[in-house]
């Protein structure tokens, strides 16, 4: 029996190759999560179990984390031909000798880097060789750092940006991580949506990746391919969207979640159906209903706001209720894996019904 875990992974790879399939006259990232490390520091000490509280090594990790005063750390993707998706770090630190401190001839990561100029630095042959390259081209990245900077990403991309392409920060999917109104989330997380991405051809997208062959993984990419194809409908009115996580008074949970529709959606009508509590009533057709009709719960709070094409969620629920919400989206969730799965079994038996 195949792992529904694989399953996820298979999808979600899918989903990745699929955004990085868009087009872009000048390179974007299409995904920014960002971290804001105090306050990720702060939650971490508030929900860890007792036991980890204790763990010497714990709160020695957590201590080192602490010394380099950081502020926020980003992870960007951008899309890529080969690979579907480039990985570039960006880090903010408050104290200006806590990210040069790193490559210091005694920092940590000194004997993994080679100065190339000023303050450019490379992985060194060594931990290239040691660590392999995996699928990422690490030998082209490039360490840039500055007094309360500190920037990881291939020559290419940064080449781009001195030649007019947005820098990350500059970029749609980082105004999409803008768009939430409350600065207290511990992570932000922004995606862009392709413009085409309801007219893709899932099966040519899915010949592209780089996925082990094999009766399991054929199917677990059946099961993938089939997932997202119901859910581009869905994804198609959306240009972008953005969701934060906040663990605010009492360790209530708040997870703020803004969407972004093209010109064509009928918001209004969707905002109407979501204020008035039908979005079950029939199968959402946008990811903000979908989240309303998971989150309808006696034990939830959820507001609805709407300006413009942003139409936003605010959900909040105590401790006492993380059961209830983990079994609902998790349900919701299975319940399109398990549907996709049935298809792409009675899709194969016909097949094989053919033949």
């Amino acid at each position: 029996m195949y792992s529904y875990t694989r399953i996820s992974i298979t999808a979600l790879t899918l989903a990745i190759a699929t955004i990085a399939h868009s087009a872009d006259p000048l390179p974007e990232p299409f995904l920014e999560l960002k971290v804001s490390v105090p306050l990720a520091l702060k939650t971490i000490e508030r929900i860890v179990p007792a036991e980890a509280k204790a763990d010497e090594q714990f709160q020695a990790q957590l201590s080192s984390i602490r010394a380099l005063k950081l502020n926020n750390a980003y992870l960007f993707l951008y899309a890529d031909a080969k690979l579907g998706a480039l990985p570039i770090l960006f880090v903010t630190s408050q104290d200006p000798t806590a990210l040069p401190a790193l490559v210091a001839a005694n920092g940590l990561l000194a004997g993994h880097l080679e100065k190339v100029t000023g303050c450019s630095y490379k992985l060194s042959p060594t931990l290239l060789e040691s660590e392999g390259t995996s699928d990422l081209p690490l030998d082209e990245y490039r360490l840039l750092v500055s007094k309360k900077r500190l920037l990881f990403a291939p020559r290419s991309l940064i080449a781009s940006w001195s030649k007019g392409a947005p820098k990350p920060m500059a970029t749609r999917v980082a105004k999409a991580a803008g768009t939430l109104q409350s600065k207290q989330h511990a992570l932000v997380c922004a995606v862009r949506i392709a413009d085409d991405i309801g007219k893709k051809d899932w099966d040519k997208v899915a010949g592209e990746l780089a996925i082990p062959g094999g009766e399991q993984s054929d199917m677990m990419t059946t099961v993938g391919t089939d997932l997202l194809a119901e859910m581009s409908e869905a994804f198609s009115s959306i240009e972008s969207f953005a969701f934060g996580f906040q663990l605010a008074e009492n360790n209530q949970r708040v997870i703020e979640y803004a969407q972004q529709f093209r010109a064509a959606a009928d918001i209004a009508a969707l905002f109407k159906q979501i204020t008035k509590g039908s979005a079950t009533s029939d199968e959402p057709t946008s990811l903000i209903a979908a989240l309303a009709s998971v989150m309808q719960s006696d034990n939830v709070t959820m507001t609805p706001m709407l300006s413009g094409n942003n139409m936003s969620l605010k959900l909040a629920w105590a401790q006492e209720a993380d059961e209830t919400v983990v079994q609902s989206i998790g349900g919701y969730l299975m319940g399109k894996i398990m549907g996709a799965a049935m298809g792409g079994m009675e899709m194969s038996m016909s097949d094989d019904d053919a033949l």
